[in-house]
């Protein structure tokens, strides 16, 4: 197994450096050492746009085969035409060789996300049509308008299929390794983009690693900008391959657009619109996010002689946005249905394509003319929206408390968060400021992503003047925190460390980094014993949900409804993974089946009579719990065991 899983992922990664490294060359792209993200980027592209009717319409997932055939007839052409001599950077495969060999000694798929995660990429595997279950509870249904436009999981569910490997093993093995891989990779040659020479690259990723390892958090929602709990939680997953390559390739585009102004990134830009929210939701609006504000830095600040190129930029890269964003709207259980809303986010799309129209044919004309009248239109305007975002905050103050209650509990305990990461957020934010008050003036061609891109994120949208209409409009409050990962700063601290010519003041910087001894492997656990070393799952928990022949309804203690998911899509939940998440935050409002969850898992003292009435109400076959579980006592005088479906560990009780 561990062979094919080598095999398979040098394979893949072979394929898309091959496809990205012929679109550089052939389109002039001049994107050379992001091959890999080039590459990743075209085959999704395809994959996306043609899948994105049948996922759209549940068709049956035999129409993808036909996709994969194109994909595959694409990729053979580029293996021939790549050249026979292929530069290769040996430092760096090393490295990042030894990281992948240490990172996969820990168990770092994290129960409940990836309940939803793999779940659904197994589906592809083993249901006739696209996205008709649940991965929550099991059901057959809509998984949620948010999933209208993400086909990443259908990509990964249909590499397994045809590469006829476990879709969980595939996912958290060969895709691990493959989207490490590109994330390190990516890293590397956006270093090498700054600093230009090879040697001080490698020694400025080292330091990279350094930071990231030990300047940094795997807990959700500790405010790093490159927050390691996707990396270290659901390294397979579209978001993380998002947040830590794609975001990372923007940055570098969109001041290539600032710098040169051509028309080739600005269409880059459009197809990474258009097409990064099929890998997450959430890259939709953290798109429309840096598009908004690579477009009001142009328009507002700077004079450009191409009379087209407000307008062009406008209509290339916001459509895009557009389209995907119809897509929410008209979703059949979104849940805003008002006619006036969608007539209005209706007008003001096609407002945004007249402008864009407008400026085409007469925008440097006006805005050279009228250049301060603009500014002064502008910051007008941020006044009046932040009045009417603080407005919106006091609304919800009144009349949405569950909603805040909500996003507060989501952030990790605080004395935890003080004890483990205090110190290095501390030790962040100092060296964030010392290096934004200086590496813009190292590199000067890249002052608007260094300097003034940072200055409009926290202008326009991270701060607590607009933070109520962003959370409102834009983002949410469970991911109003991920528009971190779009500023650059760890980046920044790398580059000045790694230009800091007082040696000694670098040893005490690193040595401070150092003290507390906390890392992003902090709280994981090693591989042990217990744990299917391909599955990342616990091996009782894995034979189990192979012998699940059918959809049973159960009821289980905790670890089976968050680890059975990745093993088998035959359950149907009563209490789910996503349930015990709102159990943890106190938001969870069903308390017959929080009582029935609480009884099973011994956080609840028995009755017996009330136990049996819920089994009978909730109509459910099996109940699962470990051998050593005092409940055991009560269950074995009601129900029979299931000794086809139990294991030395794990007792499986008949209820139907």
């Amino acid at each position: 197994m561990v062979f094919l899983i080598f095999v398979y992922s040098i394979v893949i990664l072979f394929s898309i450096y091959s496809v990205g490294d012929v679109f550089n060359k052939k389109m002039n792209l001049n994107f050379s050492g992001f091959e890999l993200i080039i590459g990743y980027l075209v085959i999704f592209s395809i994959f996306h746009i043609l899948s994105l009717t049948p996922v759209l319409l549940n068709l049956n997932y035999k129409f993808l085969y036909y996709i994969f055939y194109l994909i595959s007839l694409l990729i053979i052409f580029c293996i021939i035409r790549t050249p026979k001599t292929i530069k290769i950077n040996y430092f760096l495969i090393i490295i990042t060789a030894i990281f992948i060999g240490f990172y996969s000694l820990f168990d770092f798929i994290l129960p409940g996300d990836s309940s939803f995660y793999l779940s659904l990429i197994r589906t592809v595997t083993n249901t006739t049509n696209l996205y008709t279950f649940e991965p929550w509870t099991g059901n057959m249904g809509n998984i949620g308008f948010m999933y209208y436009f993400v086909t990443y999981e259908v990509f990964i569910g249909m590499l397994a299929k045809i590469f006829s490997m476990d879709s969980t093993i595939f996912s958290v093995n060969v895709m691990a390794i493959v989207n490490l891989v590109i994330i390190f990779f990516t890293a590397y040659n956006f270093f090498f983009k700054i600093v230009k020479n090879k040697f001080l690259t490698n020694k400025i990723f080292l330091l990279y690693l350094f930071i990231f390892i030990f300047l940094n958090s795997n807990s959700h929602n500790v405010l790093f900008t490159h927050n390691a709990f996707n990396i270290m939680t659901n390294i397979y997953a579209g978001k993380t391959i998002y947040l830590n390559a794609f975001v990372v390739f923007v940055m570098y585009l969109i001041n290539r657009i600032v710098v040169e102004k051509k028309q080739i990134d600005i269409i880059m830009l459009g197809i990474l619109n258009l097409v990064t929210p099929g890998l997450s939701a959430s890259a939709l609006f953290l798109q429309l996010i840096i598009t908004t504000v690579v477009f009001i830095y142009l328009f507002v600040y700077e004079h450009l002689d191409n009379m087209r190129f407000y307008g062009r930029f406008i209509l290339i890269t916001f459509i895009p946005l557009i389209l995907n964003y119809q897509l929410i709207i008209f979703a059949p259980d979104f849940y805003l249905k008002e006619i006036f809303f969608r007539i209005s986010i209706e007008i003001l799309f096609l407002l945004i394509m007249l402008i864009g129209l407008f400026l085409y044919y007469f925008g440097n004309k006006i805005v050279n003319i009228n250049q301060l009248i603009i500014k002064k239109f502008f910051y007008l305007n941020l006044i009046f929206i932040g009045i009417i975002s603080s407005v919106i905050g006091i609304m919800i103050l009144i009349e949405k408390t569950t909603g805040i209650k909500n996003a507060i509990t989501l952030l990790p305990n605080l004395k935890e968060s003080i004890y483990l990461f205090g110190y290095n957020l501390l030790l962040f934010l100092i060296l964030c400021v010392l290096a934004f008050k200086s590496v813009y003036k190292m590199f000067p061609l890249y002052r608007f992503l260094f300097y003034t891109y940072i200055l409009l994120i926290f202008l326009l949208f991270l701060n607590p003047y607009n933070f109520a209409i962003v959370v409102t409009f834009i983002t949410s409050y469970n991911t109003y925190h991920r528009i971190l990962y779009l500023i650059p700063l760890h980046f920044m601290i790398t580059l000045y460390l790694g230009y800091c010519k007082n040696k000694f003041a670098l040893l005490i910087w690193l040595f401070l980094i150092l003290i507390p001894f906390v890392s992003i492997f902090t709280g994981i656990d090693a591989l042990n014993d217990n744990i299917n070393p391909y599955y990342k799952v616990k091996k009782d928990i894995v034979e189990v949900g192979k012998k699940l022949d059918r959809q049973y309804t159960i009821m289980a203690e905790i670890d089976f409804i968050n680890e059975l998911p990745m093993v088998t899509n035959n359950y149907q939940f009563i209490f789910t993974a996503s349930n015990i998440r709102q159990y943890y935050y106190n938001t969870y409002n069903n308390q017959e089946i929080l009582d029935f969850f609480l009884l099973v898992n011994e956080k609840k003292e028995m009755d017996v009579i009330y136990f049996h009435s819920l089994v009978n109400k909730y109509n459910v076959d099996l109940i699962i719990v470990y051998q050593f579980s005092l409940v055991n006592t009560y269950l074995q005088e009601l129900y029979s065991i299931n000794y086809e479906l139990s294991t030395d560990k794990v007792t499986v009780y008949n209820c139907g």
